[in-house]
């Protein structure tokens, strides 16, 4: 079940993928009807203020990624400050605690998560970059409080924040399907960056499918305990169906408390 879910999501990304590397005229979609006001559905989500739409994504150039040697060479004397704190767990998993939510994460051999905290992760961070300070100083510039690299080198950058869709929503899983459709329609017509918006089962939580080509980028996100978790991932030509496949069993597999 988890292997058709993941190839869904492969398949939604590289559709997007293919109208991003478009060149032709889009043809105009059909106006969509208003809908219907229900209880999930209130005057105060007529404006909604989130950090995921227009130039949300940023990728960091070569200085903040370059590859360097041991960490006993590395600076951390001078890291910008964070409440993000970094643990890895007896069973080997990495924990991320940032605004009261822990992320967990089963990180696959040849895979590394980067967070904010260089001072617990020295030696993750000797595998990246020859300069911690600017590396986390980008991350809270871009507002993101993990960086997850695939063996391929492939980023997907991972942002926790309460915004006005967490507000609204509270936890994704306890949405039924009607109230799906009326969070959708919420979405598309207050974020206008956001074009298709689809909603699949990633493991035991509910992930939306956000089409941000126009962006340059899609966003698979969710919402638990009041938190908005966004995985952020930009259409490049390197970006395939198998890298796609791959980021979407990394999410199915992280753990919320």
């Amino acid at each position: 079940m988890k292997k058709v879910l993941a190839l869904l999501l492969a398949l939604v990304m590289v559709l997007s993928l293919a109208a991003c590397g478009s060149t032709e005229e889009k043809t105009e979609e059909p106006q969509q009807e208003e809908a219907p006001q229900t209880e999930t559905q209130t005057e105060e989500t007529e404006t909604i203020e989130t950090d995921i739409g227009e130039s949300a994504y940023h990728s960091f150039d070569e200085k903040a990624m370059t590859r360097a040697g041991i960490a006993g060479d590395l600076d951390f004397s001078n890291l910008p400050a964070t409440e993000d704190k970094a643990e890895y767990l007896s069973d080997g998993r990495l924990q991320l605690t940032s605004s009261d939510l822990n992320l967990v994460f089963d990180i696959p051999f040849g895979w590394l998560v980067i967070t904010q905290d260089g001072i617990n992760q020295q030696e993750d961070y000797a595998m990246i970059t020859d300069d911690p300070a600017y590396l986390v100083s980008g991350m809270q510039e871009y507002r993101y409080n993990a960086i997850v690299l695939s063996p391929s080198d492939e980023q997907m950058m991972v942002r926790v924040v309460k915004d006005d869709i967490s507000t609204l929503v509270l936890d994704l899983n306890n949405f039924s399907e009607h109230d799906l459709s009326i969070l959708a329609d919420v979405l598309q017509q207050n974020i206008p960056e956001l074009g298709d918006l689809q909603f699949t089962v990633l493991g035991d939580r509910t992930y939306m499918l956000m089409d941000f080509t126009s962006q340059g980028y899609v966003i698979i996100g969710t919402v638990v305990n009041s938190m908005s978790v966004y995985y952020f991932l930009e259409l490049t030509e390197t970006l395939t169906e198998d890298a796609v496949n791959e980021f979407a069993e990394f999410i199915a597999q992280v753990e919320y408390k």
